[in-house]
């Protein structure tokens, strides 16, 4: 999100605490997500589209790698 540097310095500023910073491609939020889902690394897939954050993430976390050719998904129901 555009922006978001500024957003967080201005809290961090104001609450005099510095942030921790979670994002892409640090492994965090997948191993949130499989402890939250009470599931394996060896029986979980990731797929994602960007080698940098998407991929390099699932990587580090330890899931099965899947990369996509394309960037976008339209659901059907």
């Amino acid at each position: 999100m555009p922006g978001t540097v500024s957003l967080l310095q201005a809290i961090e500023t104001a609450s005099g605490v510095s942030p921790i910073k979670v994002e892409k491609p640090e492994p965090f939020l997948l191993n949130c997500a499989l402890e939250t889902l009470g599931t394996e690394k060896q029986s979980t897939i990731t797929i994602g589209y960007q080698m940098s954050t998407d991929v390099a993430s699932a990587q580090a976390a330890g899931p099965v790698t899947a990369k996509t050719a394309i960037r976008q998904f339209q659901w059907q129901r």
